[in-house]
């Protein structure tokens, strides 16, 4: 196994791999294969900009060309800057898609399985003080000790910042909607 786990013994070791690790290679893969569709984007925007540099060197190059062909050439050259420079659908798209995909990943991959992680380990220290242990003298120490140890929080944190839970991930849904709508009233104020 790449991490260090307990291998039930009802359980199969390929079994127990394939559960681990189809599901991890799949989410990278989804985070791979994204990471590149935005840099084939990055790198055909800069071969865009790169071939209107290159048009605009050539601009001033004219031998003794009239005046429309000059105007053509530097109307074409403006033209493709404003379409560089503007918002297409497809960079909305693009910026939305990324942002829902980004924010999926977050609750998928993070939030959810971090409170689910804390719920199991909360539920064990109930399992285990609700067993019935007190009819059995001889291990009281015994389960004394593991109740105290099931007792301790299992937190999964971002890099020991915040505890990732739902309780941060509808945070974090209310925060950046509250900025959104900041930004949007901002532009509003702006434009009139």
């Amino acid at each position: 196994m790449v991490f260090r786990s307990h291998i039930p013994r009802s359980i199969d070791f390929w079994t127990l791999f394939a559960w681990e690790h189809i599901p991890a290679s799949g989410l990278v893969l989804l985070e791979v294969s994204l990471d590149v569709i935005v840099l084939n984007i990055l790198t055909m925007t800069k071969l865009q900009f790169r071939m209107l540099r290159y048009e605009v060197e050539r601009i001033f190059s004219f031998n003794n060309e009239r005046s429309e062909d000059f105007n053509l050439k530097m109307k074409r050259c403006n033209e493709h800057h404003t379409f560089l420079l503007g918002d297409t659908l497809a960079d909305i798209l693009g910026a939305a898609l990324y942002a829902a995909q980004m924010f999926f990943e977050f609750f998928v991959c993070y939030c959810f399985p971090a409170q689910d992680l804390s719920d199991e380990a909360e539920l064990l220290s109930v399992t285990l003080y609700s067993n019935n242990w007190n009819l059995y003298p001889a291990y009281y120490k015994d389960m004394m000790l593991f109740l105290g140890k099931s007792r301790l929080e299992v937190i999964y944190s971002a890099g020991g910042l915040l505890k990732l839970n739902h309780q941060t991930g509808m945070s974090a849904v209310k925060t950046m909607v509250s900025y959104s709508m900041f930004l949007q009233t901002m532009t509003q104020l702006e434009t009139t």
